[in-house]
């Protein structure tokens, strides 16, 4: 039995399924846990474990403000705020993936200076309404 999500049958980086199975805005797992994921998948492949610890968390930070902003666009456009609810939790992530890379401790900190509570206390955004949509 095998299932196969291709993600828009988009090319993407080689880390990115990983991300993407690994740090899910919808499913709660603490860090050491994915990382000792991580490095699982890092030794049955052959990768150099550093290495792929810091593209994994490069790339939990891209996906996440990603998947942060694509929530807030489906309330905003499209009218449905059911997944403001794991802004949050992304948020999360990209805080706790940056704590890795100290190289990008500006980001983090322009990210605390912009978001409220960022980033393991930031408030779920408040929907939008059809009328202030213009619908």
């Amino acid at each position: 039995l095998s299932l196969i999500d291709f993600q828009d049958a988009m090319r993407g980086p080689y880390i990115y399924d990983l991300v993407a199975l690994l740090a899910d805005s919808y499913i709660e797992m603490d860090r050491k846990t994915r990382l000792s994921l991580v490095d699982s998948y890092a030794r049955r492949r052959g990768f150099d474990l550093e290495a792929l610890r810091r593209d994994f968390d490069l790339q939990t930070v891209q996906r996440k403000l990603k998947d942060a902003g694509r929530f807030v666009f489906i309330d905003r456009v499209r009218g449905n705020p059911s997944f403001l609810k794991h802004f949050g939790s992304s948020l999360k992530l990209v805080g706790e993936a940056l704590e890795a890379l100290p190289e990008y401790a500006a980001l983090s900190e322009r990210l605390s200076a912009l978001i409220e509570g960022f980033p393991n206390a930031v408030p779920q955004p408040a929907p939008v309404s059809g009328a202030e949509r213009g619908s």
